[in-house]
């Protein structure tokens, strides 16, 4: 898939890593997808019994193309109650400020 920037006239594109790599286009402006991807009813319905991992590099997958399906499963597992005192830790030794909202299951 690729992206372009809210300001650029050129429609320039970019690929899920580059926009990734750079956040604001170089313009200033915002990168979207070119097209937005949509989940069937069985895909919804699937994604249900899903753990949270699996379920968003299902759906990441669809957006970052260039990125692995295993690369996409291991981003959630960097934010996981388990890692994040130790992530946080680092943010806040670098520049005080800790910038993680983290994600939490639903207890079942």
């Amino acid at each position: 898939m690729m992206y372009q920037s809210t300001r650029d006239a050129s429609h320039k594109k970019y690929t899920a890593a580059e926009v990734i790599k750079m956040g604001l286009a170089p313009d200033g402006g915002l990168f979207i997808p070119e097209t937005i991807p949509a989940l069937s009813a069985d895909e919804i319905s699937t994604l249900r019994a899903d753990s949270y991992p699996v379920r968003a590099a299902k759906i990441l997958g669809k957006f970052l193309t260039d990125y692995t399906y295993e690369e996409l499963q291991a981003f959630p597992l960097l934010a996981s109650q388990e890692r994040i005192p130790l992530l946080a830790d680092v943010l806040n030794a670098v520049d005080g400020r800790v910038p993680l909202i983290p994600y939490r299951e639903p207890e079942e």
